[in-house]
């Protein structure tokens, strides 16, 4: 998957402008709707290549067709691991739209500093969210051969490195907020939006990193519909409802649809940790050190 994305990477670089633009005197290209195409043409190449890459493996050798057969055991669990998880992701997207929602009050460029500040927020989470993601096959793995004490050990190892990371990419949030902000636009209130967004998010970023290495660990215990439930609160009611408490009741300015997101991010971290440790309590015998 790595050398695929990799790939894919330096494919649409070069198909996005290709695309979007065509090659001057034979073909005006397709306009916006290029980087959708190039999109396709990428991932359908990643598709193919992780195809034939499980098909050499040696576990799939000499694995008849019969094999196929869909078992509905199978297809049970894995729906219940599911549902719950990509529910969760259609709750962000609906909490995306409330902030954008809320922005639109305040102006354009409100809503243009969000959209930049919130790719630059992206960027610098990548390598938190790489590594809790790596924590949920670790885990899964460990818990389901018993081997609990390494269940803990591999979460306080997510949590450590990840406080590391998170106070590397703090600092960068904190004062190179214009400076990221300029790359992409060059009006002052976009800037000045989202430099501020920024500034709240820079002492968001530990809580989100607790937060998603929760989410794996709830996945890797077998427990996923916790993550849905933590995700409705934080994103589906607690953003609502705090913006609206920041912006409706208290009249703050854009700063109060930012402080209504670190004070659902904040309360979701604290739900979503009482949580775990009750999980973790009946499940491994304990979060951090057994019971």
């Amino acid at each position: 998957m790595q050398r695929a994305m990799m790939v894919a990477f330096l494919v649409n670089i070069g198909l996005n402008p290709l695309l979007m633009f065509g090659i001057p005197g034979i073909w005006d290209g397709m306009g916006f709707n290029g980087i959708a195409v190039s999109t396709i043409i990428s991932q359908t190449g990643v598709m193919i290549f992780i195809l034939t890459r499980i098909l050499k493996l040696d576990v799939m050798q000499g694995v008849a067709a019969a094999a196929f057969r869909p078992q509905m055991d199978s297809f049970r669990q894995i729906t219940a691991q599911l549902i719950p998880a990509s529910t969760a992701m259609m709750v962000m997207f609906v909490s995306g739209f409330v902030v954008q929602f809320a922005l639109k009050e305040f102006g354009g460029a409100a809503v243009a500093a969000y959209g930049v500040a919130l790719r630059i927020e992206q960027i610098l989470l990548l390598p938190v969210l790489g590594m809790t993601g790596a924590l949920l096959p670790i885990a899964g793995q460990n818990f389901g051969a018993g081997h609990h004490d390494r269940v803990r050990a591999a979460l306080k190892f997510c949590w450590t490195t990840g406080f590391v990371m998170t106070a590397i990419a703090a600092p960068i949030l904190l004062f190179g907020g214009p400076f990221a902000m300029a790359i992409f636009s060059d009006d002052p209130e976009v800037i000045r939006i989202g430099t501020s967004y920024l500034r709240v998010d820079a002492f968001l970023f530990p809580i989100y990193m607790m937060l998603f290495s929760v989410n794996s660990l709830l996945q890797a215990l077998k427990k996923p519909i916790w993550t849905l439930w933590i995700s409705v609160y934080r994103q589906g009611f607690g953003v609502a409802f705090f913006i609206w408490v920041f912006i409706g009741v208290l009249d703050f300015s854009v700063w109060g649809v930012w402080l209504g997101i670190a004070t659902a991010v904040t309360t979701g971290w604290l739900v979503s940790l009482f949580v775990a440790r009750n999980v973790a309590r009946d499940t491994i015998g304990g979060l951090l050190k057994p019971a």
